[in-house]
């Protein structure tokens, strides 16, 4: 082991190497030297990552700990620094001790192996609830009566050790200790030897360190206690799902048997039933995608002998087909719907004619279930999912995995760009969505209904950048995970079922009582005025023929001069609400077949 500071040591390489002698380095590399042919030994960061991972296999449950060192060797530094990093990982609840660790128990050997021990009860005595102390090196098993006596006085904490030597492993088979982490130094040795042979003989070696591996011993009985692993099922927690599952499909095919009863109704026909079906097909969609991926965490879909690693059925493959094309189906419907009101009063602003047919507007929803079909069709050929399980970190004390959890991933290539771009284009139709939504805000049509769908995509998408990370922090844990891809889902179909459908069945209800009062809806103080239209067939010719007949009822015997330029627009004293004008041009409307366009101003006085 090799002193950063031994001059002298360093002095002889220096000296060996200009004199054209051969040299090789092992256990410990020297520092700070050039000529070296090759070093020969451990891994030193790999070795304290082993010794890090026995604590883990002997207690993942974690705790505290203390590391036995020595601070002016370069090798021992390094295994701190191995373990340092094995145990500050996201898979680790070990946290070292602030006060004394690592220890500097350099010395001679016999003070190395006091000064260890000495450390160690320190560690015990200041440390109430120290639960781990890992030494970098075997210097306090030297002392087997000191070890011996530690051991039963803080029989709790347990030990684990570098080095394998004879003396260690007989006090490991006693049970004086729990894990070793031991290096060859048999092979080391006869690596030297063969490396410096090839480099008398001109055979130069190909890499510059030659590892040597490493040997865990950990206390193993003969007969083994019977292991219970934890896989990770969901449980009880699948009647959520499906208890989930069902309100969506209640929801979704009830509002769509709602629609089709009332679409002659001139609330539904003002929000359009083309557009409110394929709505309700795509929450039930999406809520579909509850079903496979209940199935997948929860014991139906696995067998006692755990051999559930392929997915026969595609069960996995059908989460993102149903989730995408689902998703494509409700925001597509709910941004044409938004852009179309969006048009119609751009152009009337400015006092402009617009026909927008429904074929306009369907553009945006073909575009995105092309791009999503395109994706999942090559997905499901390149690169299709299937169910695997993954150990948990951590292992009992015999080094047998505890836990294990399961997901759906690629078996060859990788989901990874196939994902990238659906949540791409589907987060960028919500985004879209929310803008049409928000621009229409203002605009008092269908009810005020682009307000209720703005309320709900803000939900929707304070939902996806809340829960969204926690998805995927959380995949290791199997409940965690299924719990907010559950709520996602939920959040989404039934916030908007709600919020789309809600209004309009209470419009209706609130309609159908003032029908069955008997009271009329019509304007109060209207007039009428003159404005251009050239067309005879057109709807507002027709509103204007039946107040001319209206007129003429009250003024007998005056006659009306014809007029080939008519159009009426409707003039309100401020007394009527805005959505009562609304619904009372609907009901106008309504009475005509066929009428796409509209060309009335409604002013307040």
């Amino acid at each position: 082991m090799l002193n950063p500071s031994d001059t002298a040591t360093t002095t002889a390489i220096t000296n060996a190497i200009d004199a054209g002698i051969h040299l090789v380095t092992f256990d410990s590399d020297a520092p700070n030297t050039d000529g070296i042919a090759a070093y020969i030994g451990t891994n030193n960061v790999g070795f304290g990552n082993a010794l890090g991972t026995a604590l883990l296999q002997l207690a993942p449950e974690g705790g505290k700990f203390g590391i036995i060192s020595a601070d002016n060797q370069l090798n021992l530094q390094e295994r701190v620094r191995g373990i340092q990093q094995r145990l500050r990982g996201l898979e680790s609840n070990w946290v070292e001790i602030e006060n004394g660790s690592p220890s500097n128990s350099d010395g001679s050997t016999a003070s190395t192996t006091e000064l260890s021990l000495k450390h160690m009860r320190e560690f015990a005595e200041t440390n109430g609830d120290i639960k781990a102390i890992i030494s970098c090196c075997g210097w306090p098993m030297r002392d087997e009566e000191g070890w011996k006596q530690f051991i039963a006085d803080y029989g709790h904490i347990h030990l684990i050790t570098g080095d394998a030597t004879i003396q260690q492993l007989n006090l490991l088979r006693m049970g004086y200790g729990d894990a070793l982490v031991g290096q060859l130094p048999y092979e080391m040795g006869a690596l030297s030897i063969e490396t410096l042979k090839n480099l008398t003989e001109d055979i130069r070696t190909k890499k510059r360190i030659i590892p040597t591996p490493l040997i865990n011993h950990n206390k193993i009985p003969f007969k083994l206690p019977e292991l219970i692993l934890d896989r990770n099922l969901i449980g009880l927690l699948a009647i959520a799902g499906y208890s989930l599952f069902a309100i969506i499909v209640l929801l979704s095919v009830g509002f769509a048997l709602w629609v089709i009863i009332n679409r002659e109704n001139r609330i539904v026909m003002a929000s359009q039933p083309l557009f409110l079906l394929p709505l309700c097909f795509g929450t039930l969609l999406l809520g579909s995608a509850i079903i496979p991926w209940t199935l997948i965490h929860s014991e139906i879909y696995h067998n006692d002998k755990g051999q559930d690693n392929e997915d026969h059925f595609g069960v996995c493959m059908s989460i993102p087909w149903l989730g995408s094309i689902g998703f494509t189906l409700i925001f597509s419907m709910l941004f044409s719907k938004t852009w179309r009101v969006n048009q119609i009063f751009r152009k009337a602003k400015k006092l402009k004619r617009i026909v927008v047919k429904e074929k306009d507007v369907i553009l945006p929803f073909v575009t995105l279930m092309i791009v999503n079909v395109a994706v999942l069709m090559t997905w499901t050929f390149v690169a299709p999912l299937n169910y695997v399980r993954n150990f948990v970190p951590g292992t009992d004390d015999y080094n047998r995995v505890l836990a294990t959890y399961g997901v759906c991933a690629a078996k060859t290539g990788s989901s990874v760009p196939f994902i990238a771009i659906l949540v791409t284009v589907n987060i960028l139709a919500l985004l879209l969505a929310t803008v049409q939504a928000y621009q229409a805000r203002s605009i008092e049509t269908e009810f005020s209904e682009a307000t209720y769908i703005l309320r709900a995509l803000l939900i929707m998408l304070n939902a996806l950048f809340i829960g969204g990370p926690v998805f995927i922090m959380s995949r290791a844990d199997t409940k965690v995970f299924y719990i907010v891809g559950l709520i996602l889902v939920s959040v989404t179909c039934i916030v908007t079922l709600l919020f789309v459908f809600y209004p309009k069945i209470r419009m209706k209800k609130k309609a159908d009582a003032k029908k069955k009062n008997g009271e009329t809806k019509k304007f109060r103080n209207q007039e009428v005025v003159q404005h251009t239209s050239y067309d005879a067939a057109s709807p507002t010719n027709k509103i204007n023929a039946r107040r001319k007949d209206e007129s003429n009822e009250n003024n007998e015997g005056e006659k009306e001069q014809p007029s080939s330029e008519d159009n009426v627009s409707l003039i309100s004293n401020g007394e009527e609400s805005k959505e009562e004008i609304m619904m009372s041009f609907a009901e106008i409307m309504h009475e005509e077949n066929n009428c796409h366009v509209v060309d009335v101003r409604v002013v307040d006085r």
